[in-house]
């Protein structure tokens, strides 16, 4: 039969295709583009599924590759992302063959929109060797920390003074009371301590700002349908900083391809707790604990903040990319996009500046090297 493609519009086809979907390096990588996980990203950005188009390559009429895409308000199509900045790639099996595939249909679409797209993936190496079709709308950073070398490793970037103010202030707060780490709740518990942990962040700096979960209702109905996802799979690690039975400190992360990642953390803001630090502490016993459990990077999550300046020395970089194909239509497209066109080494180092409003200024992190 040979190769083919066929596109399913209105379809979530991952669902019939879970097996081999779930398979693929991607989707055991990246924990946006698992079956169960996308499904939830799509109840919440779709208004329904009439918009979803499912893009997929065929190798004797079986799968090797599929592209999600949706189309917004009837514009060209997009990877399904929204304001969470979900970074969405194709789904591909393994093999040179189907690689040079991919790369020749990624360039036969007229036009889609890429958003976030980890610079290892196969739309940000595309694009490498075809810029001068497809377009770099804007580059943002990922920071992580490398787990390889236990605690050793994380605490090397950390300047000595930095290190010894973490240990001096958690012992000034364990003289205020039991001070207990807890890695991940009883699933009995998990509803209850999500609740906790989203009044905690709403409570603070984040909720004076607009920028709590509480405040966003459809990231609020994501995190709590996600919570329940990935603690029937195991991916769920719910962390928690007690001080006697008041919880301090929280983060919600998801534990996915041998890295944790995170994706929700707030700290009680009481000055009078404020100045022990306690989610720095939080992000320390998590740390530790990762380091035991064998993960091989922490990941930070997009975006700038002083926390992550200092605690993650490496980045990744994501990509938003606009695909102008090489058909008539494409190269018509292309030619109709004005703007200068970004470089892609200078929009690197410009992602990487720390802005002076960064979040996290003076706020809960232990002092850099200084005098």
């Amino acid at each position: 039969m040979g190769w083919g493609e066929r596109t399913v519009p209105g379809q979530r086809v991952w669902r019939d295709l879970a097996e081999w979907w779930d398979a693929t390096p991607a989707a055991q990588s990246n924990p946006y583009l698992n079956s169960k996980i996308l499904d939830l990203l799509t109840d919440a950005y779709l208004p329904d599924d009439s918009a979803l188009d499912v893009h997929l390559l065929l190798r004797d009429g079986e799968p090797v590759a599929a592209l999600p895409l949706y189309r917004k308000g009837g514009g060209p199509p997009r990877s399904i992302s929204g304001d969470l900045m979900a970074p969405l790639d194709v789904i591909m099996s393994e093999g040179e063959e189907v690689a040079e595939r991919v790369a020749e249909w990624l360039d036969s679409l007229p036009v889609a929109h890429f958003y976030h797209v980890d610079e290892s993936s196969t739309v940000a190496r595309e694009y490498l060797s075809r810029r001068n079709r497809w377009v770099l709308r804007k580059v943002v950073t990922s920071p992580y920390i490398p787990l390889d070398r236990g605690m050793d490793g994380v605490y090397s970037v950390l300047s000595s003074k930095s290190v010894s103010t973490l240990r001096r202030k958690r012992r000034r707060l364990q003289e205020q009371g039991e001070l207990r780490f807890v890695d991940h709740v009883g699933s009995a518990e998990v509803p209850a301590v999500v609740e906790a942990g989203l009044d905690l962040e709403a409570a603070g700096w984040k909720g004076q700002k607009g920028d709590a979960i509480r405040q966003r209702p459809r990231w609020e109905r994501f995190y709590r349908a996600l919570a329940e996802v990935a603690e029937e799979n195991g991916w769920l690690r719910l962390s928690v900083l007690y001080l006697d039975d008041r919880m301090i400190a929280f983060e919600y992360d998801l534990a996915y391809g041998g890295r944790r990642h995170l994706k929700i953390t707030a700290y009680d803001e009481d000055p009078e707790l404020a100045k022990y630090s306690p989610g720095t502490l939080l992000l320390e016993s998590v740390l530790d604990q990762s380091c035991r459990d064998g993960f091989t990077t922490y990941e930070c999550g997009y975006g700038e903040a002083v926390w992550k300046d200092r605690w993650a020395p490496n980045h990744r970089y994501l990509y938003d990319i606009s695909i102008y194909g090489s058909s008539l239509q494409g190269r018509i497209l292309r030619r109709l996009q004005r703007g200068k066109v970004k470089d892609l080494e200078t929009e690197r180092e410009r992602a990487r500046v720390l802005r002076p409003d960064a979040p996290g200024k003076d706020r809960d992190v232990p002092p850099a090297e200084a005098s």
